[in-house]
């Protein structure tokens, strides 16, 4: 039917109805009804008529929200596999998923764009690199954050280095660790996510 409406007569329909299922996994499901279908099904059925008649732009809205990992995985695999032949403009609030399929970003605040450009780009203007180091305690964390010579933050066990012109080399910062008497789990250098820039850009008020 979403062929028909599209335009086609209805020998090619059924054609690329068929192709469109096999190609979101839906193959075996032809002759099934979609009342019996699970959520993660009818996700994929609305991508198969949404793709049906090979649109130049797509428009998406959180479409893996009911499925379960796997499938969250696959259709993002499809979707990775579409952007070769069309635009998708893509809407969601899973900011991992949007870092994972989108070369380009918008951000938008009640209704209103606040931010955009490629990814990169929006990366490189809000980024705050840092060192994050995650200790066995809170204390150890605290005694770190009194003593170390570099400006910082910490929460809970852990203490965050904020890097500037200034800021010490990895090296440095393990150096120190490694003499300082407290217990460490982890060290690890951090960017912002893009999470965090859209709370800085949209997220206000």
């Amino acid at each position: 039917m979403a062929a028909k409406l599209s335009g086609m007569d209805i020998r090619n329909s059924k054609i690329e109805a068929q192709k469109t299922l096999e190609f979101v996994g839906l193959g075996e499901a032809l002759r099934k009804k979609t009342g019996t279908f699970s959520g993660g099904m009818k996700q994929r059925l609305g991508l198969a008529q949404a793709i049906v008649h090979k649109p130049k732009l797509l428009l998406l809205d959180e479409p893996v929200s009911a499925l379960d990992p796997v499938g969250r995985r696959e259709i993002m695999d499809l979707l990775k596999n579409l952007q070769q032949t069309m635009t998708i403009l893509y809407s969601t609030h899973i900011l991992n998923d949007a870092e994972e399929m989108t070369d380009q970003v918008l951000f938008l605040r009640k209704g209103h764009l606040v931010e955009q450009g490629s990814l990169g780009d929006v990366r490189a203007k809000y980024d705050s690199p840092r060192y994050r180091v995650e200790f066995i305690s809170e204390q150890d964390a605290l005694t770190f954050a009194a003593r170390a010579p570099w400006e910082m933050n910490y929460k809970g066990p852990f203490a965050t280095i904020k890097m500037s012109n200034d800021t010490p080399e990895m090296k440095e910062v393990l150096g120190y660790l490694a003499t300082s008497g407290l217990g460490v789990l982890k060290v690890e250098r951090q960017t912002t996510s893009l999470e965090e820039i859209f709370i800085k850009v949209a997220g206000r008020g």
